[in-house]
């Protein structure tokens, strides 16, 4: 991806600009795909509780003790 850049904004507060040198622009027509592809091969590497709807994934994790805290 050539001139391509980013920034975060919270409320009035904004990051400095960062040029993205990878991924795929939004909108294009092999987004949705190549999202999945690499979303789906995170997953079963992930050491918690998982739920995934579309675009969506939601990740949790039961703390019964401090360990667990930790490793949240």
């Amino acid at each position: 991806m050539i001139g391509r850049s980013q920034i975060v904004r919270l409320g009035d507060q904004q990051s400095a600009e960062v040029a993205v040198e990878c991924g795929v622009p939004q909108g294009s027509v092999l987004g949705p795909i190549l999202f999945l592809i690499y979303i789906n091969d995170c997953v079963p590497g992930l050491d918690c509780d998982t739920a995934m709807f579309a675009d969506e994934i939601k990740l949790w994790e039961v703390i019964h003790n401090a360990a667990d805290e930790e490793n949240l």
